[in-house]
């Protein structure tokens, strides 16, 4: 029988993005919503080991997936072991042990939102998150995938391993339609649900922009505030990298400078990554440099977290973004902007609301085409506006269908708390 305070194992969430982080968080606190006697562990992708993140009046204990080298070939080797039915944790090291333990108390385990953590894309990086989801179903534990992106799935020689490994999950979450078409090219007709990016099911109220300008001694007549979350893409596999990154920095800031052509703007640049491995701090930097001399900027400091970054944006006038939580924080205040994508993840929500015509390939980006988009925006705010407006309530309740699923997922001897 399902324990009456359920544990929930939350396995593959990235750590270190305040994007990943805000997904995380509005999944916690939606399903804590549901079930408020339930406790959670997160088992995290962390470099910086130093790193803890707060949860108000939730129980959360935070492991690492990212583990010495010791107690990763003891967890894998205990692994093999289980597979043949020999139970041994005495072979496990002490964080073995913990993640161990979580996976035997918990009632679900759910993969996070994020990724596309299987797929091509990050290949080289799969088979760590397999190797947790397979611990699932050594436990005979119900498991899902919670509205991740997923794909594509091209590796012919990966394809009948990931079709076994699929088949662990009860439930199969995405966030956009593309990764359900890539999902479906590699397992057939196996159903698919497409849901939403997990962080609409949460609204945060914008900071007070009257306050925030007057705070920064700016000009009289109110700035227009621009977001701009720039991410120092490498261009991995490309036959000449250096040329694209040059071609995207340009059409970048060929952007911001139209945005400011004609009006006193002020830009707002935030980092995702942060920690003492990873950082956007210095690559904003370079973009703040080439800035017009009229313009105000600052850069929000790293230690700002997911619900400060989503106040910070949900004050803006218009938002610019290459990384894909940023457009998600726009959209759900409602701020107009553009974006350019580097994975089908973002392309896929700009699709959910209608924008396509705003999102950029970074691969094949330039000024022509993306300053009319800009034009389109500044001059008619409104009806972009009223676009998001009209779709942002059904994209709110896609997202909470993942936490639905979760629900009816663990069956209902829980004790499920009012909506």
């Amino acid at each position: 029988m399902t324990a009456a305070r359920p544990h929930i194992l939350i396995i593959n969430q990235h750590g270190e993005n305040r994007g990943d982080e805000s997904a995380m968080r509005a999944m916690i606190r939606s399903l804590y919503k549901h079930l408020p006697t339930a406790s959670f562990t997160v088992i995290a992708q962390l470099r910086d080991r130093q790193l803890k993140i707060p949860f108000k009046n939730v129980e959360v204990e935070l492991r690492n997936m990212l583990m010495g080298a010791d107690e990763l070939l003891r967890l894998a080797f205990y692994a093999v072991l289980k597979f043949v039915r020999l139970d041994l944790d005495f072979i496990l090291g002490r964080e073995g042990k913990s993640i161990v333990r979580a996976y035997r108390e918990s009632q679900i385990v759910i993969s996070a939102p994020g990724g596309p953590y299987f797929g091509d894309i990050y290949w080289h990086h799969e088979a760590l998150h397999w190797l947790f989801v397979w611990l699932g179903h050594l436990h005979k534990k119900k498991m899902m995938l919670y509205s991740p992106s997923a794909g594509p799935f091209h590796i012919g020689i990966l394809k009948p391993i990931r079709r076994y490994l699929f088949k662990f999950f009860a439930v199969l979450c995405v966030r956009e339609k593309i990764s359900k078409k890539h999902l479906n090219e590699l397992l057939g007709n196996r159903q698919v649900h497409v849901t939403a990016d997990s962080a609409f099911q949460e609204s945060i109220v914008p900071d007070d922009r009257i306050n925030f300008c007057r705070s920064r001694n700016l000009s009289e007549v109110e700035p227009f505030l621009v977001a701009v979350s720039a991410i120092d893409y490498k261009f991995p596999g490309d036959s000449d990298p250096e040329i694209k990154r040059e071609a995207y920095r340009k059409t970048l800031i060929a952007a911001l400078i139209r945005i400011a052509a004609n009006r006193p703007a002020y830009f707002i640049l935030l980092p995702q990554l942060y920690g003492r491995h990873h950082s956007d701090l210095s690559y904003l930097e370079t973009i703040a440099k080439s800035l017009p001399d009229h313009t105000g900027f600052e850069i929000i400091k790293s230690g700002v977290d997911s619900d400060g970054q989503r106040a910070i944006i949900g004050m803006c006038d218009f938002c610019v973004a290459s990384r894909y939580h940023p457009q998600i924080f726009a959209l759900s205040s409602q701020v107009p902007g553009i974006c350019f994508y580097y994975e089908h993840k973002a392309l896929g929500i700009m699709n959910m609301f209608g924008l396509e015509r705003f999102a950029f390939d970074i691969r094949r980006c330039d000024p022509d085409s993306v300053i009319p988009a800009i034009d389109e925006i500044l001059t008619n705010p409104a009806s972009v506006k009223k676009a998001i407006e009209q779709v942002l309530p059904d994209v709110q309740q896609r997202a909470g269908i993942s936490t639905d699923l979760v629900i009816a997922t663990m069956g209902t001897e829980c004790n499920r708390g009012e909506k």
